[in-house]
């Protein structure tokens, strides 16, 4: 199988055998911390937490982005109302400013990037200019936002007659409308994408050409001009997702194929060689990635999707940066793609895409390091035919 189907399959789903279609169970996971989210329009260099109090989740196979309300104690969700995001089995990455006043959407079916404004009540509003052009056949993957809220990058997979790239966006922070800065090309098809806390570097993995990326950034532009590329060390690797520690130090990636990790030290943009830490299970297929920060110590959580197993990972990160043996979640839900946890790091969230609907996993109490399956929601309800691909909170 090629590393273009690879990624192709992601998008093919099937009937959604619902979990649960009620209102999540509750788990005691301590107040919120965080001023709520507001809809003024702010730019940050030092973006301040939220509560995570709302959600939004890419529905593929409906061409829709769907709300979601967080209770910030018990961390249940409840759907709320979704939006026109494009093409039907289109939309994928998404991403917010950090002052949670606009959203972004990747539809990788019909080459656009959507736009809304995030109101006081959370519901998503398409902007005047609803939609950006990324190019034609460029397959829009993933979003990255920098801390500042002026800039925006999105990765390109492209297609036979189309090369991977990356397109830089200026953001008008009191708008929220976007103007395309150009195309950085020469890639093969890059996905997973994040930003450097401090700005200045962008880090990008390329599915295709097995390695990841980090660009110097032009402040100004979002121009990017390559810094360094390295392996991520796995032999016709497929990386997919990236992670920052929070210590800023080393980036982790996934492989898709073999589902092994990868550390990377990281140093003024610069990459090390990757350190491969090969599956322990015959598990493959881990897709997204997050960083959870315990009392217990810091955690790299992956969400697995295989034919043979669908579940959270996670692996307990050493001071030095190093991967330990993961703990698998007992519980299995339906081809996991997008993870996140929440601010008061007390839950992770899971966009499923074989059942539709989006799972609640507490990371506290008797869990230790391990997600604990709490319950599910339904991203389109009563339907069969949802397809959640990613998953973001408010900040």
């Amino acid at each position: 199988m090629s590393k273009r189907s690879i990624l192709v399959n992601l998008a093919m789903l099937v009937p959604a055998l619902a979990l649960c279609a009620a209102v999540l169970s509750t788990v005691s996971c301590g107040g919120g911390l965080f001023p709520e989210v507001t809809a003024t329009a702010t730019a940050s260099s030092s973006p301040t937490p939220g509560t995570g109090e709302f959600g939004y989740v890419t529905d593929f196979n409906t061409g829709k982005v769907v709300m979601l309300t967080r209770n910030v104690t018990t961390g249940a969700i409840t759907r709320g109302k979704a939006v026109g995001a494009g093409a039907k089995q289109g939309p994928k990455g998404l991403a917010l400013t950090f002052g949670n006043n606009f959203l972004y959407v990747a539809n990788n079916g019909d080459d656009n990037v959507y736009a809304y404004s995030i109101q006081s009540d959370g519901v998503p509003s398409p902007l005047p200019t609803p939609s950006f052009s990324d190019g034609s056949g460029s397959s829009p993957e993933q979003i990255a936002i920098n801390p500042s809220s002026n800039l925006l990058w999105v990765t390109n997979g492209g297609n036979s007659s189309t090369p991977g790239s990356i397109t830089s966006y200026a953001i008008n922070t009191s708008s929220g409308e976007l103007t395309n800065n150009g195309s950085l090309t020469g890639l093969s098809s890059p996905f997973g994408v994040i930003v450097d806390p401090s700005g200045d570097f962008l880090y990008v993995a390329d599915h295709g050409a097995g390695t990841v990326n980090s660009y110097t950034i032009n402040t100004s532009t979002g121009a990017l001009t390559l810094l360094s590329s390295v392996s991520n060390g796995v032999s016709g690797g497929t990386p997919v997702k990236l992670a920052l520690d929070p210590s800023g130090s080393f980036i982790y990636v996934d492989d898709q194929s073999t589902g092994s990790m990868s550390s990377i030290g990281v140093s003024n943009g610069e990459l090390s060689t990757a350190v491969v830490f090969p599956p322990t299970q015959s598990d493959t297929g881990p897709i997204g990635l997050a960083i959870a920060q315990l009392s217990s110590g810091n955690f790299l959580l992956a969400a697995y999707q295989t034919s043979t197993a669908n579940n959270i990972g996670s692996y307990l990160i050493s001071p030095a940066g190093t991967l330990l043996t993961p703990n698998l979640s007992s519980f299995s839900v339906q081809a996991p793609t997008g993870i996140v946890v929440d601010e008061q790091n007390a839950n992770a969230y899971t966009a499923d895409q074989n059942d539709g609907t989006v799972a609640q996993w507490t990371l506290t109490g008797s869990c230790g390091a391990t997600a604990c399956f709490v319950g599910s929601i339904q991203t389109e309800s009563g339907s069969s035919t949802s397809g959640p691909f990613d998953i973001i909170l408010t900040h």
